[in-house]
């Protein structure tokens, strides 16, 4: 045998390296967990293409930080500015909701223009409905085409925004 090769291990002792590689591997985890809970931060894997992660380490090298920071500053901001978009659409969608929900139960009998329902003193005019028919079927384009969600989806979002507006208020007043 070579001097420079060594003997083949053993079952046993590959058993034994295993458990120490693996204990080392949990115990580094369990440190890294310790850590992000005492930051009350959490982890995100994210799968980025090469060209973004070029971007990231030129606009690291730019600012004298590394791929990371930029990575976690980008998402910071992308967060802030989705979550903006969001509650702009939530009110826009509650309040869109809110005007159309009393015309739902008749929106059948109010297909043609200038027909009028007349339900224990209160009026529902078709024109009315057909003007809020017509920005729920807009809503429902606009969220279908930005957010690819189908009619069904839209419509459970924009109820839920109905009865979240008053609470989001609240919260922003």
């Amino acid at each position: 045998m070579p001097p420079s090769k060594k003997p083949p291990l053993t079952p046993e002792e590959l058993a034994a390296k295993r458990d120490r590689t693996r204990s080392k591997t949990l115990a580094r985890k369990r440190r890294q967990r310790e850590r992000m809970s005492a930051d009350s931060r959490k982890r995100v894997e994210l799968t980025i293409s090469e060209e973004t992660l070029k971007l990231l380490d030129w606009a690291g090298a730019v600012t004298g930080g590394s791929a990371k920071e930029q990575a976690e500053y980008l998402l910071l901001v992308t967060a802030e500015a989705h979550t903006q978009r969001l509650r702009e659409l939530l009110v826009q969608c509650g309040e869109l909701w809110r005007k159309a929900e009393p015309y739902m139960p008749y929106a059948r009998h109010l297909q043609t223009p200038g027909q009028v329902v007349r339900i224990i003193g209160r009026e529902f005019r078709a024109d009315d409905w057909l003007s809020i028919q017509a920005e729920l079927s807009a809503m429902r384009e606009s969220l279908r085409v930005r957010r690819r969600w189908d009619a069904d989806r839209a419509n459970r979002f924009m109820r839920r925004a109905a009865a979240h507006l008053d609470e989001y208020r609240k919260k922003v007043h």
